[in-house]
């Protein structure tokens, strides 16, 4: 690990952020009753192209600042367990289930689909 490296991730993660706070900003202008699809729209992308990117042969640094930096300051797990939280503190357990279950399921999915059309298009 060289000092490249944390400074591909601290950039890559900036920028993720930033993207991430933009999508919400947009989600909650479009779709205003419902509050936390665009942390799932993020896992979404960020799962397509974690699995994109990986296909590829790229150097440590910039795989370091997409994939660390960028999708995962993009994505946001810390953010799912609060929603989650919030789910289950106020009884709403069949929202939480289908949260779970939706996010786990879809973005995993997202990221096979993200890896096969790097490996059929971009290869």
């Amino acid at each position: 690990m060289n000092i490249a490296s944390f400074f591909a991730v601290g950039f890559g993660g900036f920028i993720g952020a930033v993207l991430r706070f933009y999508v919400g900003i947009l989600c909650i202008k479009l779709l205003p009753t419902y509050f936390y699809f665009s942390t799932f729209i993020v896992n979404l992308i960020s799962s397509f192209f974690i699995g994109f990117f990986l296909s590829f042969l790229i150097s440590s640094n910039l795989k370091n600042f997409i994939i660390v930096g960028i999708l995962g300051g993009l994505s946001t797990f810390s953010t799912f367990s609060y929603e989650n939280f919030i789910y289950l503190q106020n009884g709403e357990f069949m929202k939480l289930c289908i949260n779970i279950f939706l996010n786990v399921l879809l973005c995993l999915t997202f990221c096979y689909i993200g890896n096969f059309v790097a490996k059929a298009f971009c290869i």
